[in-house]
C-alpha cells in the first residue's frame, strides 16, 4: 500500500493485514476465520478443524475437544451433538467432525469428550443415543 500520493514504492502491510488490490491507500484487517502471519502477504483461510474469532490475527486455533469445524474460514467451532463425542487428536491436527457413540454407549449432552456405557439392563438403540430399559418378555 502507499499512504502518500506520488510516493515511490509501496509499504508492505504488517502481519494480520492485507492490501486486496494495487493502489490501496491503507491495509485492511484480515477478517475473522482468516489469518496472515507474513509481512506483505495476503490473508489465508483457517483450515478445516480450526477457527479464528478475532480480526487481524496471526494464526488460527484448533477447535477444543467437544467441538469441531467442518469448513474453511471458520470463525467459531460447533458443538458435538448428543450421541456424539470428540476423540483425542494429535498436536497440530484440527477437529473436522465428531464421532458417533458406539452401540451400548450414550452421551446425553452436547460437547462431550467421551460416551458413557449404558447401565446394566439397558440398551442403546442406534440413532436414538439414549439408553432404554430392556424388558425380556
Amino acid at each position: 500500500y502507499s499512504d502518500e500520493y506520488g510516493k515511490f514504492g509501496c509499504i508492505a502491510c504488517p502481519v494480520g493485514f492485507e492490501a486486496e488490490s494495487k493502489g490501496q491507500k491503507q491495509c485492511n484487517n484480515c477478517p475473522s476465520g482468516q489469518y496472515q502471519s507474513e509481512i506483505g502477504k495476503g490473508c489465508h483461510a483457517c483450515p478445516m478443524g480450526y477457527h479464528q474469532v478475532t480480526v487481524a490475527s496471526l494464526n488460527c486455533s484448533s477447535c477444543p475437544r467437544g467441538y469441531f469445524q467442518p469448513s474453511e474460514k471458520g470463525s467459531s467451532c460447533l458443538e458435538c451433538n448428543t450421541g456424539y463425542y470428540s476423540k483425542a487428536i494429535g498436536t497440530g491436527e484440527g477437529r473436522t467432525d465428531c464421532s458417533n457413540c458406539p452401540l451400548g454407549f450414550y452421551s446425553d449432552e452436547n460437547a462431550q469428550l467421551s460416551c458413557e456405557i449404558c447401565p446394566a439392563g439397558n440398551v442403546d438403540i442406534v440413532n436414538v443415543h439414549v439408553c432404554l430399559k430392556y424388558f425380556n418378555a
